[in-house]
């Protein structure tokens, strides 16, 4: 019986001219970062505007998920674009502060993720988290939202439990 060895590894140093315009210098990557700190401190107070814009486009799709009278083909495209709008404001969240729009919207994700219909509860349980997010934004609960923000994420995890077994 023979071994198998692996193909030997070759490493190929970057040029001179790419190194020079990498910067890979301690320093260079410090500058770098405080620049991209300091152009998302100056983003931050619009990321609530993006978010409010965000939730009527999701608000829009959940009711346009309410007129399909779960059809396939149209149900599915409007769960899909409730996922997409939900998946882009799970990302924002925690990049402005907003780790519990992250949290909720990570929830609702993985409740929407390959549902193809939804009756009412489910319906429901999707717009509780919209509410959610509205609340926590309306009240600018950054961070964890502290005690009422973990109390409110547990609810919506609950809720997501309950109709997993069946319960709704």
């Amino acid at each position: 019986m023979t071994e198998d060895k692996p193909d030997p590894v070759e490493f190929i140093p970057p040029s001179f001219e790419l190194r020079a315009k990498a910067g890979t210098s301690d320093s260079y990557v410090s500058d770098m970062l405080d620049k991209a700190n300091a152009a998302l401190q100056r983003l931050g107070p619009e990321y609530l505007v993006w978010v409010r814009a965000d939730i009527k486009r999701l608000e829009a799709a959940i009711a346009k998920l309410a007129q399909t009278g779960n059809a396939a083909p149209e149900t599915k495209r409007c769960l899909e674009a409730v996922y997409a709008i939900s998946h882009d404001m799970k990302g924002q969240g925690g990049t402005f502060g907003y780790d519990l729009v992250t949290d909720i919207l990570h929830n609702l994700c993985q409740y929407l993720e390959n549902r193809e219909a939804a009756n009412d509860y489910e319906r429901h349980v999707i717009q509780l988290h919209v509410n959610a997010v509205k609340q926590v934004t309306d009240n600018e609960l950054t961070g964890d939202g502290g005690d009422a923000g973990q109390a409110l994420l547990h609810g919506l995890r609950e809720v997501v439990e309950i109709d997993r077994h069946g319960g709704a």
